[in-house]
């Protein structure tokens, strides 16, 4: 065989090893990514069975996920471990409130893995043989070039020069094949960084040296901190304005745990995992919104409650205080003391058709623009009162009639309060905020909880109903109204969530 033929031959078992090798080390971090995703499901597994059937290990055997499954009353171990050892994951659990542990068992197996194996295999003994391959056509060619050494001035050129040429060629070929894993590379950390910053939780990555790896666009909102400035970071300097989250961090460092958290009158929902030997991830949510509409829904549903068991006493009192009336309409006497009679009778009669219509639960239709400007402007002139509004283009999407019926009652309350004046605050971001502060004798702060009851007034001739209806209404269109802090006279609040 000739030399050009032999050095060709050579080139190509340089690629085919360069190539099976690359496969061989894809197939192998594929492994390893296989064996991680069977032990992150089988670290779950074993968290659902201990917090499902305690220390009843028959149970979790009949499951059949785990292989083997033991308890143990001496294994002294402060907090759950888990680990893989000659093909086998092992879990050991602490029981907590008891000295027992539990020890769950894998066998470290499944299709994808067996098939990723297989490949390994395979391409290993590519790899073998084209390594035995090369090493012999070296030595042949070698041996070739030994035995025509008297005309390797005359007859080496040639090949020299090929063999130079198809090494540049394979350098080029080589050069191009790195590009493009690079470029596919890059494409994949942007992909990734895309997903990351897309994700509606906060996440953070820090190191085994505390410092911050990761930090992404809603954990920059959350914490009011930048991306470079939170770069190599230590946790503690980024979240100082945040004392109940770092502190539940620093304190469960090193475990996977969820928790609720209530730091600057918000509530964060925080998931703690730990990444191996490499750090920590943290996701944090802000779900006070979230929380808030859970409240809202509660009282909505204790609204219709109320006005189910409330509704039939009502109507019964109506009815006798109708007949009470009747009664006293057919006596003789027309003396002052049965005139205050009927008057009080008559009173609550009001008082019993005021807390019928209460208690009906609000249907909300017919939903349509309102421009809040114009409304408030035309019920501020009903009640003669002088109005301010930051805004004259502000509208919302509900039923008129409600809507102007909590604005209805909010501005006659505060006429009733001897305000003159009131100002009006819209701010529109994640969700609508309304304000609305008036120059009137404001509310005693012992009373703050209580105006939102029905029936509830401190004013001689007042029902008590025009707050309570203003919070069931705004309640039952997914909001909440809130009394604030004031020098001077009323501030409401009222935030409509989206």
């Amino acid at each position: 065989m000739k030399k050009n033929s032999l050095i060709f031959i050579l080139i190509i078992q340089i690629l085919l090893i360069f190539i099976f090798e690359n496969i061989y080390s894809i197939l192998k971090e594929m492994e390893g990514k296989e064996i991680i995703e069977i032990k992150t499901k089988c670290d779950l597994m074993s968290d659902l069975f201990v917090e499902k059937f305690k220390s009843n290990i028959n149970k979790m055997r009949e499951k059949g996920y785990f292989d083997r499954i033991s308890i143990y009353s001496n294994l002294k171990i402060a907090k759950s471990t888990s680990g893989i050892k000659q093909g086998l994951i092992y879990i050991i659990k602490a029981l907590k409130g008891d000295k027992k542990s539990i020890v769950f068992e894998k066998n470290i197996d499944s299709s994808s893995l067996k098939i990723i194996k297989n490949l390994k295999s395979i391409f290993l003994g590519f790899l073998i043989v084209i390594g035995a391959f090369f090493v012999f056509t070296g030595f042949y060619l070698l041996f070739l070039i030994k035995k025509v050494k008297n005309d390797v001035k005359i007859k080496s050129i040639s090949p020299l020069h090929n063999y130079l040429k198809e090494l540049k060629d394979s350098e080029i070929e080589l050069k191009d094949i790195i590009e493009k894993q690079q470029e596919k590379v890059v494409k994949e950390e942007k992909l990734n960084e895309i997903i990351i910053n897309k994700i509606n939780t906060g996440i953070i990555f820090v190191n085994k040296s505390d410092r911050i790896e990761m930090f992404n666009s809603v954990a920059e909102v959350i914490f009011s901190q930048s991306y470079a400035n939170a770069k190599n970071n230590s946790l503690e300097n980024i979240l100082k304005k945040f004392p109940e989250i770092l502190s539940f961090i620093k304190v469960k460092e090193g475990q996977r745990i969820s928790s609720q958290i209530v730091d600057n009158s918000k509530v964060f929902k925080i998931d703690l995992i730990p990444i191996g030997d490499t750090g920590n991830l943290i996701l944090v949510k802000d779900i006070t919104d979230e929380k808030m509409r859970g409240e809202i829904e509660r009282r909505n549903k204790n609204f219709i409650m109320l006005g189910e068991m409330t509704a039939f006493l009502a109507h019964e009192v109506r009815n006798s205080l109708g007949v009470i009336y009747g009664y006293t309409k057919t006596m003789k006497s027309k003396g002052e003391k049965l005139g205050k009679v009927n008057n009080e009778i008559r009173f609550l009669s009001s008082m019993m058709e005021s807390f019928l219509s209460f208690s009906k639960p609000i249907k909300v239709e017919k939903q349509k623009k309102v421009n809040l400007y114009e409304l408030l402007s035309k019920l501020a002139c009903e009640n003669e009162l002088e109005i301010e509004i930051s805004e004259k283009e502000i509208f919302i999407c509900f039923e008129k009639t409600l809507i102007t019926s909590i604005f209805s009652n909010l501005l006659k309350n505060s006429r009733e309060a001897g305000a003159n004046r009131i100002e009006v605050a819209f701010y529109d971001e994640n969700n609508l905020e309304i304000i609305l502060k008036d120059n009137g004798k404001g509310i005693d702060k012992k009373n703050i909880e209580n105006v939102w009851y029905p029936f509830f007034t401190t004013r001689d001739k007042g029902t008590g109903m025009g707050l309570a209806i203003v919070k069931k209404i705004v309640n039952s269109l997914n909001g909440e109204i809130f009394i604030l802090d004031s020098k001077k006279g009323a501030t409401f609040k009222i935030v409509f969530y989206k």
